[in-house]
């Protein structure tokens, strides 16, 4: 369950990852409105250390699909910006859980994804916690992370941030403790970035082929 207002006073509950392949719901958990997801999202704060090597501008649009939603994500590095797409299937018996599969070039690649806390901060933007993890056995993809992502590029107010820590840190669990101890601010240009689109080369991850 996540608090859907924050304050300097109020909480911020979270939930723990899910058992994607038990699919265990959370009964506490409250679900994100339908299409809530839908549009453009900034990430702003990541545990990845893979992603705070030198990305900016990290961008993600969701759109929907037959039976799940389409990622669409910018990342500018000095050299050039890199765009990947996949499929997100939601993962039956749990809310807000999906398995994101890459396509194309990166089609050996997938992830389960999951939502552990969401809500507005105190200027009333939407923020996100994303957290992400291989497949077990996976031998390829980045390793576990969880992420902040706002509709705003600046993120969450310094409070909310502070206060999704505190919410994260409360589950009580080790390794998900010691992803929020490493959380750092992604930077972003005050300057719009160009939004990630759909095109051929797109879908089939031609672009980040040598990225990931």
């Amino acid at each position: 369950m996540t608090t859907l207002e924050a304050s300097s006073q109020q909480p911020i509950k979270c939930r723990l990852p899910p058992l994607f392949l038990e699919a265990v719901q959370d009964k506490s958990w409250v679900p994100t409105p339908e299409n809530w997801l839908y549009g453009c999202w900034y990430m702003t704060h990541t545990s990845q250390k893979y992603y705070l090597e030198g990305t900016k501008n990290f961008v993600i649009q969701y759109g929907p699909v037959m039976n799940g939603v389409w990622p669409c994500s910018n990342q500018e590095l000095p050299d050039r910006v890199y765009t990947a797409f996949g499929i997100d299937t939601p993962v039956a018996g749990l809310n807000d859980a999906w398995l994101c599969q890459c396509t194309g070039h990166l089609s050996h690649i997938s992830d389960y994804v999951a939502f552990l806390a969401w809500g507005k901060d105190n200027k009333g933007m939407d923020w996100v916690v994303l957290y992400s993890t291989p497949p077990p056995g996976a031998t390829v993809g980045l390793p576990a992370q969880v992420a902040i992502m706002s509709r705003a590029r600046s993120g969450p107010d310094e409070i909310t941030v502070g206060k999704i820590k505190e919410g994260l840190r409360a589950m009580g669990n080790v390794e998900l403790c010691s992803m929020v101890d490493n959380i750092r601010t992604l930077p972003h240009d005050p300057i719009e970035p160009e939004r990630p689109t759909c095109e051929y080369h797109v879908v089939q991850n031609v672009d980040s082929l040598t990225r990931f």
